[in-house]
């Protein structure tokens, strides 16, 4: 009988279905050495970025270099979906300006080259990884530990062009978010008028009201489920355990002097 987790582990998305020519990030000009205009190789790059993530997240909010005022995305679970209601609702932006949910690297890697403003959720590896196994049933176990480094390794070698918003400040400190934001772009955000806790709560209203009447503003939004707190616990030894779990504390270390630094 095959092992349980080693069945989570085994779980990958078919390398032909997500195959798109690579560059490797030490190739990428770092955003500390760009100008203030990207270079035609950086919008070239932006655009093959674009192309791909058209055919392959095509019905869902990508990067697009003609429309795409702001991009917020981040690993799943890492409180993606809060983040974009709390700019929609206090910001101005609509779901169509905003390019989120992708939780490839290749989304915030198109808008960064393309210089559109970028703000990536980041949440401690073992919580967040737990969380999106629970979610999606244990698929793509092992592969999670390598995309969530990719996505780390990719904000850090651009901290100073990606925005860092942790998941502490997403769900109860927005306005630290804000302030990072816009020091890092001018004033693209708006400071909330209320506190966190009544932003939240207005925004589960929102969430409960869309439900009822089957209007979806984001693709699979995942709010918080207590009864998914025992499942958790029956992934922890799997997280625990995982070899890469090290390496994604580290790269997480990394993001939270970042955060305090920009």
């Amino acid at each position: 009988m095959v092992d349980f987790f080693q069945k989570i582990e085994d779980y990958t998305i078919p390398a032909a279905k997500m195959r798109m020519p690579h560059k490797p990030l030490i190739q990428v000009m770092p955003a500390s050495l760009r100008k203030s205009e990207n270079s035609p190789q950086d919008i070239e790059r932006a655009q093959m970025l674009e192309a791909w993530l058209k055919r392959h997240r095509g019905h869902l909010n990508y990067t697009r270099l003609d429309r795409t005022e702001l991009c917020v995305d981040g690993f799943p679970r890492s409180a993606n979906s809060l983040l974009c209601r709390k700019i929609i609702e206090t910001a101005g932006y609509t779901n169509r300006t905003l390019s989120h949910h992708i939780h490839k690297r290749h989304n915030i890697e198109c808008a960064v080259l393309a210089n559109i403003p970028t703000i990536v959720p980041v949440r401690e590896p073992e919580a967040c990884i737990k969380s999106y196994l629970v979610y999606t049933g244990g698929k793509f176990g092992g592969g999670m530990f390598q995309h969530y480094i990719e996505m780390l390794e990719f904000v850090i070698l651009y901290k100073s062009a990606a925005t860092v918003a942790l998941f502490e400040e997403i769900t109860s400190d927005y306005a630290s978010i804000v302030k990072r934001a816009n020091r890092m772009y001018g004033d693209i955000l708006t400071l909330p008028t209320v506190s966190d806790t009544e932003l939240n709560d207005n925004i589960a209203n929102k969430v409960a009201t869309e439900s009822q009447h089957e209007e979806k503003k984001f693709y699979r939004e995942g709010v918080p489920n207590k009864s998914r707190d025992s499942l958790k616990q029956e992934y922890a030894t799997f997280v625990r355990s995982h070899p890469q779990l090290s390496r994604c504390r580290s790269l997480y270390e990394k993001i939270l002097q970042i955060a305090a630094d920009q």
